[in-house]
């Protein structure tokens, strides 16, 4: 069972804890009876309290000699929590949060970027002649750079034992395979012949000849070669001889015979 206390203040203490999905420094202030005490947000709890803890807690009130909440301030404070309901969150709100949540963040969503955020203001810190910020951004960037390391390693680690059951598995279905392999050799072996089973084979090409084809050295090869040539030349030179005493025949003129017309002829004969 728990104890009722009445809220106070929020305010932030001296450790910085888990809450949660969030890190954060935040407290309440609770007050029961005459006792003041902080309490951190991971042991309050949310839940409707029980008659028992509600009366329990009206007699420490009583004994006290402290006034009970009226009818008034329960309407007050219903009314304050359907404001904050409906409460929309401006710009400046919104930027107090994101910078609360960076304060408190133990890694940054980008080293990177956080790294180079941390350096323009160890310079400017530097320029500034501020010795007590440059060494603490200094400090920052140490831890960064460990906390990276880190996560580096864990990150190897993780890959290695990955790649280690890859290779383990691999390993594991080449045995299988070759156990598989040499069970079903052995049962081929020992099987009955079946005539209505179809065998396994290979198809055979059927050639007409099978005959190597005979290959020629190379002596014969130079020796064609040469014969094709000398016979590439004598009919060259032939050919030529042929062009030449064709053009000599019709360059001369004293053996040119121009035949006669039919009137010539006839001309001729009466002449005669």
């Amino acid at each position: 069972s728990g104890i009722n206390a009445e809220i106070i203040d929020v305010v932030e203490t001296a450790k910085i804890y888990q809450l949660g999905g969030t890190r954060t420094n935040k407290g309440l202030k609770l007050r029961h009876g005459q006792s003041e005490r902080v309490y951190r947000l991971e042991f309050v709890s949310n839940q409707d309290f029980t008659e028992s803890e509600f009366f329990k807690w009206k007699e420490t009130m009583m004994l006290g000699d402290i006034p009970l909440p009226t009818t008034d301030d329960v309407h007050r404070k219903l009314k304050d929590l359907q404001m904050a309901h409906q409460f929309k969150f401006g710009n400046d709100e919104i930027e107090k949060i994101v910078a609360e949540k960076q304060r408190f963040k133990k890694n940054p969503h980008n080293y990177a970027l956080k790294k180079t955020e941390l350096l323009k203001k160890r310079e400017h810190a530097e320029i500034s002649g501020d010795l007590e910020e440059s060494m603490k951004f200094q400090a920052e960037l140490d831890g960064l750079e460990e906390r990276a390391e880190e996560l580096d390693k864990v990150r190897s680690q993780t890959i290695s034992s990955i790649s280690y059951i890859n290779q383990r598995n691999r390993q594991r279905n080449q045995i299988e395979k070759e156990e598989a392999m040499k069970a079903e050799f052995a049962a081929m072996r020992g099987a009955v012949a079946d005539p209505f089973t179809r065998r396994h084979s290979r198809p055979t090409l059927i050639t007409k000849s099978r005959e190597p084809v005979p290959t020629i050295d190379e002596q014969t090869l130079k020796k064609q070669e040469e014969e094709r040539r000398e016979i590439v030349k004598a009919s060259i030179g032939q050919n030529m001889a042929k062009l030449n005493a064709e053009k000599k025949s019709s360059t001369s003129l004293g053996e040119f015979k121009i035949p006669l017309t039919s009137s010539a002829r006839l001309e001729k004969q009466m002449s005669d």
